[in-house]
């Protein structure tokens, strides 16, 4: 959760009680309503729509969550965490459990999140699902393709009947063939970026946190610490 007011402290207790029949499963706070301005808001709903299109699932939650330990060690080992953890959590397959909440006020202050940064932070959502989104546009190139080709045909179809104005027959198959080796360039590079061995390399969350994290006894440094003090 977040330290700013929006993510309240009242609502943890519901979080936790709808955990209670499905403990593997992961507590997210679905927004009911929420105290942006009208532009976040239509952004934000326009990002749902592009990333279900583009995906295939619904990201209709934030960070404001609650998850076990089992839960979080798994979604720990999935690189998807660094890039949005959201994400993480629908590429997970973990049961999620949306939980409607209000957003609060903040404590101060506001947001000096920017557009850029809104930006960002969903083509992150859509990285963690690359693969997903590769496959989609690669049936969206193989649609556009054969709207191509059927064009051309008909195209020269007309034009060997007579039926067309000079130039016309010319300027449909050269655009057709333009927007065929787009597509297709463009479904190339995503296969090839994908694919990439050098993917596989990418280091995991648990292997990041543990060059951070260190074990250390921290009720015998608080022991020592307050005999220090008492002496």
């Amino acid at each position: 959760m977040d330290s700013d007011g929006e993510d309240r402290v009242a609502d943890i207790p519901n979080l936790l009680a709808s955990l209670r029949d499905e403990p593997l499963a992961v507590a997210v706070a679905r927004r009911t309503k929420r105290s942006e301005s009208l532009w976040f808001r239509f952004f934000y709903t326009t990002f749902k729509y592009l990333f279900n299109i583009l995906a295939g699932y619904c990201m209709d939650f934030g960070n404001f969550s609650a998850i076990n330990r089992a839960s979080a060690e798994r979604i720990s080992c999935m690189y998807e965490l660094l890039l949005h953890y959201p994400a993480a959590l629908l590429s997970s397959k973990l049961p999620i459990i949306r939980v409607p909440l209000g957003r609060g006020e903040r404590y101060t202050g506001r947001s000096k999140m920017n557009f850029i940064g809104l930006a960002i932070h969903g083509l992150g959502a859509v990285a963690a699902f690359s693969d997903r989104v590769l496959a989609r546009m690669m049936m969206g190139s193989v649609a556009i393709q054969c709207a191509g080709m059927l064009a051309i045909a008909v195209a020269v179809v007309m034009k060997m009947l007579g039926a067309t104005s000079p130039g016309w027959a010319t300027t449909v198959v050269g655009s057709a063939l333009a927007l065929l080796i787009e597509t297709l360039v463009a479904t190339m590079a995503g296969l090839l970026i994908v694919l990439d061995p050098r993917q596989a390399q990418i280091a995991l969350p648990s292997e990041i946190g543990a060059k951070f994290i260190k074990s250390k006894d921290y009720s015998a440094l608080a022991l020592q610490s307050l005999e220090t003090k008492n002496a």
